[in-house]
């Protein structure tokens, strides 16, 4: 834990055109979530959602093996979300994938930079979500989302 709170000390060290742009991606964001009144989550998408990514982090504990940078190599820990991505679409598929990767996080940390933090947990994993593009093929899907 002491080691995460020093890597976020770093942050007093972010430039001016960094925060800029962060906050120009959020607002973008908030924007594109604002305009999606179309589709609503309901009842089952967020239990179906809820129960992808609880599976997804029982089988991350299904270790075969643990590299020495920092990664492991887990059996099908990533299935569930690909399904749940390609039943439900992009939108709740990213943002299951979003959660997954802040339980990753929390799981088993291994951080060098902030920026790093960002693009290995939350933005890797919400990746997940792109195979809700491919409804027409799953394989093709899970090939998309995987890379």
């Amino acid at each position: 834990m002491k080691y995460l709170i020093s890597i976020f000390r770093d942050f007093a060290k972010i430039k001016v055109i960094t925060i800029v742009v962060l906050a120009v991606v959020l607002v973008v964001v908030l924007i594109l979530h604002i305009s999606d009144k179309r589709r609503k989550y309901d009842t089952r998408t967020i239990v179906y959602g809820g129960l992808s990514i609880a599976i997804s982090f029982v089988l991350s504990y299904v270790k075969l093996y643990h590299m020495p940078q920092g990664g492991t190599i887990t059996p099908a820990s990533m299935l569930p979300l690909f399904v749940y991505a390609y039943i439900f679409g992009p939108t709740a598929g990213i943002t299951a994938g979003v959660a997954y990767g802040f339980l990753q996080l929390i799981q088993d940390a291994f951080v060098v930079h902030w920026v790093q933090l960002l693009l290995d947990y939350p933005l890797a994993f919400g990746a997940l979500g792109i195979a809700g593009f491919f409804k027409k093929s799953l394989p093709l899907g899970i090939i998309a989302g995987g890379v």
